[in-house]
């Protein structure tokens, strides 16, 4: 069969249903400047946006793609297919992991959109083939910062008006119009969709190419309902078309498009009833129906007697469009009513996202038995001793170089290697990893490749043990009831780091002094014979791990940073051209420079002239108020990557917005945008590390205590006031002991 092409995507007409669309938030929302709100009305502007998001994706899609075709090997169209659905998925995930003001440089989320481009090129990267911090260096310092310049496509993660637009789409656009259910967001149904049909397509046995075109079909088989939530198959299937017409065979685009026409038709298709399943399942977790009728009883029985209905028979035609409009016919306010009283009593059962649901709301015996009779898994990987693996180390290149490692590993090296898991059947989907980032990743397997996952989980967590930091690891059934699908999956966590005994250092006494040799900038393993690095104090005796760290946040940290373009405000901006010297010598006084000097003040105080001494440095540290109980009280995935997103987005926002006020001070009163880079620059230099809920910071002082009023004015408010950040500010001269700072 052949589908009659869509010319252009404007071509398609928004039609809203016969009552109003609205957004509500279990988490209140920012929304347009400072108002928070429970409830967001879905309006011609965000269909907009969305026909914006669909359209950027085509892009990143094409010239993806392109890409591959010229630099990669050649790959078959089953292999294309799968790079497709990955590639649909990280391009949804970009907001999730917002850089800080963006640049021309390497990062995590670009290190794994290098691993699916390049494939083939990774392969002497496959684990235990090298230490994995070596094999982290040889990967950014070679074939990434090679390849990096030759593709436009990164400029998609670069770009804050894409990731703005994305993130919008994934708060502002509900997967269900219905009070209650439209707690839901369209972008995380879509992906946990995806991630459940290529489970059960697994565990159904089908071919390979079989489970790649159903994936890319999940994955877009609602992306026209914001165009036409009522009516929206037709509009799906030609956006489908739109998107990827010219990117694979016109047989499989018949095979894809056939899929999404009839997903929510009855039919004996074994491939649509796959997806219809994954589909119903997928809403099942994610819209909280029981949960509504739980909380809102009353509230129910009122309108069923209004309609001249017994409550049963209202439930059952919560279902239709008409029972909502004749609702909205009776009373316009009812709809935002009862979506904004629903969000307001979760949140009081929650107190204030304080304490665990209760699973006495939430029917505990809806969870179905075929849960656990189909096989679907939902695994937690955790990366322990992150902060003592950070905070280990007396030099700041190496503290900065222990969060990239953390935030590589955990956002592109084990996501990828889970990914290869799966093989020789293809690989597991990015759908399926539904989460990952600070040291934690969430995701959905079947019960059939669970061993060779746990292979995969066992060598990174012998590669990265040997560094202090073990890998743990749990499995439970994925249950209808998401908060107990967490807690059992946080219980089994709980048994098997129990079970799983760290690998532990010993402090080993040299034979020749009899003394403690230890490194000199952990001071927690042993020196080993010939490792030193050579520190702007002088040479230091030091651990492997060390030595290897060192390298990694001087060359790849500082140096790309030091040597990239910063785009901010306006303004693309090079520390290089800033301060006008190399990184072989700038190294050595990048404190220095973050603190506000220039070339000129360092070789005047160097040459003992009067007058010149060094600058104040500020340190400053962030971190988020009561987030485990926060995270914990999560009751749906939607709500669970809400919160995860919007705590990593608030922080990242805050300090964008302190950064912007400070430049734009600064280019207002002096009127020279060179100031306004060199402040740039000494900001972008001075992340040392910021995502989740902390940061830490290095700045020059005067900046300090107007960045810090921003940042604590602007992260309640991005988290719509349910928690605040706790802030620590101490300033010294930029030649003060800065661990002591720290």
């Amino acid at each position: 069969m052949r589908w009659k092409f869509l010319r252009e995507l404007h071509e398609i007409e928004i039609e809203f249903p016969p009552y109003p669309i609205y957004k509500s938030y279990i988490l209140p929302y920012r929304h347009a400047g400072d108002k928070i709100v429970d409830v967001l009305e879905v309006t011609e502007e965000n269909i907009e946006n969305w026909r914006s998001m669909i359209s950027n994706l085509k892009k990143f899609l094409r010239e993806c793609i392109e890409y591959v075709a010229d630099h990669g090997d050649r790959i078959d169209e089953v292999a294309k297919i799968e790079l497709l659905n990955d590639l649909v998925v990280l391009f949804f995930k970009i907001p999730l992991v917002r850089e800080l003001l963006p640049s021309i440089i390497p990062s995590p989320l670009k290190a794994y959109l290098f691993y699916r481009l390049l494939e083939e090129k990774f392969e002497e990267m496959k684990y235990g083939r090298e230490d994995i911090l070596e094999r982290i260096y040889t990967f950014y310092d070679t074939i990434v910062r090679e390849r990096f310049l030759e593709t436009g496509v990164s400029r998609f993660f670069d770009e804050p008006k894409v990731y703005d637009l994305i993130e919008r789409c994934w708060f502002e656009i509900p997967a269900d119009t219905r009070p209650g259910l439209n707690t839901s967001g369209l972008i995380p149904h879509l992906i946990t969709t995806a991630a459940i049909t290529w489970t059960l397509a697994t565990l159904e046995k089908l071919t390979r190419e079989e489970r790649a075109i159903l994936v890319l079909a999940a994955l877009l088989h609602d992306v026209g309902k914001p165009f036409k939530y009522h009516d929206h198959l037709d509009i799906s299937v030609d956006i489908c078309k739109w998107i990827i017409r010219d990117l694979i065979q016109p047989d499989i685009l018949d095979k894809v498009t056939y899929l999404v026409k009839h997903h929510h038709i009855d039919t004996t298709d074994r491939l649509v009833e796959i997806l219809k399943e994954a589909d119903v399942r997928s809403s099942e977790i994610d819209r909280l129906q029981k949960q509504f009728r739980s909380l809102l009883m009353e509230e129910m029985e009122n309108l069923a007697g209004k309609l001249g209905l017994s409550l049963e028979e209202f439930y059952e035609k919560m279902k239709t469009w008409e029972i909502w409009e004749e609702i909205h016919r009776q009373d316009p306010e009812a709809i935002r009513r009862l979506s904004q009283v629903f969000v307001i009593k979760i949140r009081d059962h929650l107190d204030n996202f304080l304490k665990v649901p209760d699973l006495g709301i939430q029917e505990r015996g809806a969870s179905r038995a075929e849960d656990h009779q189909r096989g679907i898994l939902i695994g937690l990987v955790d990366i322990g001793s992150i902060q003592d693996f950070v905070t280990s180390t007396s030099e700041l290149r190496s503290l900065a170089a222990a969060s990239l490692v953390i935030d590589t590993v955990t956002m592109s090296y084990i996501p990828y290697m889970l990914q290869r898991s799966a093989y020789p059947d293809g690989p597991l989907p990015l759908a399926n990893i539904l989460y990952a980032a600070g040291g934690v990743i969430e995701f959905i397997v079947p019960e059939t490749v669970k061993e060779e996952v746990e292979k995969v989980l066992g060598e990174v967590n012998i590669s990265l043990s040997k560094h202090g930091v073990p890998v743990r690891w749990s499995f439970t059934s994925l249950l209808e009831d998401h908060s107990l699908t967490r807690r059992k999956l946080g219980e089994n966590m709980s048994l098997t780091k129990y079970k799983m005994k760290e690998l532990e250092y010993t402090i080993q006494l040299s034979t020749s002094r009899e003394v403690r040799q230890v490194c000199k900038i952990c001071y927690r393993r042993p020196i080993e014979l010939g490792e030193y690095v050579d520190t702007p104090e002088g040479r230091k005796e030091t651990c492997s791990t060390c030595r290897k760290l060192y390298a990694i946040g001087s060359e790849i940290h500082f140096r790309n940073r030091y040597e990239s373009k910063i785009l901010f405000e306006g303004l693309e901006v090079s520390p290089r051209d800033t301060f006008g010297f190399e990184w072989s010598e700038a190294g050595r006084s990048i404190i220095e420079l973050i603190s506000g000097h220039d070339k000129e003040e360092l070789d005047s105080i160097a040459g003992g002239e009067v007058g010149y001494e060094y600058r104040n440095l500020a340190v400053i540290k962030l971190d988020g108020n009561l987030m485990g109980p926060f995270m914990a009280s999560c009751i749906s995935p939607t709500d669970a990557y809400e919160r995860s997103a919007r705590i990593d987005i608030a922080l990242k926002k805050s300090i964008e917005r302190a950064c912007r006020d400070l430049v734009e001070a600064v280019r207002s009163t002096v009127r020279d945008d060179s100031e306004a880079g060199k402040l740039i620059s000494q900001l972008k230099l001075g992340v040392i590390y910021a995502g989740g809920d902390d940061a830490l910071l290095l700045m020059p002082s005067w900046t300090a205590l107007g960045f810090i009023l921003v940042v604590g004015r602007e992260f309640p408010l991005n988290m719509g006031g349910a928690r605040g950040l706790s802030i620590g500010l101490v300033v010294g001269k930029s030649k003060a002991n800065l661990w002591g700072l720290i």
